[in-house]
Formats: structure tokens, sequence, C-alpha cells
């Protein structure tokens, strides 16, 4: 089973998979999956929609529900190329403030590979691309 874990102001609905809604109750739902019982979790912003202070709690939670060999698909918004971004002109007064309002945090990809590693054994790679990172984690 294919989940993805959406924030609608800001996520388009991806057809064919069973969808978790980031907002309100929403993600209640995430809890009624089984351990071990996805195969893939698409999850490209919800760093950005909790306290970094929530990282470990929120990786553990969605890594219990993916089975062995399943994939996840997290990210967030970089703090250091977003500040890097703006002291460098790359991104204007309110492209910057569109950022900082979706975003409860942002934190660093080398920091939340490392949460994962922490956490148990899984295969980690990241890309980033302007001010977002995405990261692969695959259960071994």
């Amino acid at each position: 089973m294919k989940v993805q874990i959406l924030n609608r102001a800001y996520e388009k609905e991806i057809s064919g998979y069973d969808i978790v809604e980031w907002e309100g109750d929403g993600f209640q739902k995430f809890y009624e999956y089984s351990d071990n019982q996805l195969e893939f979790i698409l999850a490209p912003e919800i760093l950005s929609y909790v306290p970094a202070t929530s990282y470990q709690q929120i990786m553990k939670l969605l890594l219990s529900k993916l089975r062995i060999n399943g994939e996840i698909v997290v990210g967030g918004t970089s703090l250091h190329a977003f500040v890097d971004k703006v002291k460098d002109g790359e991104i204007d007064q309110d492209a910057s403030s569109a950022i900082v309002a979706k975003s409860v945090s942002m934190g660093e990809v080398s920091k939340v590979c490392d949460l994962i590693n922490s956490i148990g054994n899984y295969q980690v790679s990241w890309s980033t691309s302007g001010v977002n990172y995405e990261i692969k984690i695959r259960r071994v």
C-alpha cells in the first residue's frame, strides 16, 4: 500500500495513493495502519510541518509503519539553504515570507539523516532543490 501525507494548503493529491491529511485530525488516520504494513510513504514536506524537537518522534512513527524493503520520502526546508538564498538576494521578501509562513520548522538534512540512522537499519540518500531537501529511506 502506498500512502501520501499532505497538507492540502500547499500540496496536491497524487492518484493511486491512500491520502492522509496532515492538517486537523486527518493525521489520526495514519495510526490506523499496522506496523510493517506500508510499502511506500510519500511525505516530502512533513518536516516543515512539525517542530524540529518532534523530528525523532515523527520519524519513529513513520518508519514503524514501513515494511522490510519499503521506502519513504520525507523532506522539509533547509535552514542553511534558506538563509544563504535570502542573504544572497536569490529569494525576495514575498517569497521568503511565504516559506516562513508554511514552515513550523527548518532543519538540516545531515542532522535528519543522522537521526534516521540512530533509529534503525535503513539505507538513506538525499537531495536538495532550492531551499528544500528530500530524504529517501529504505528499510533493510
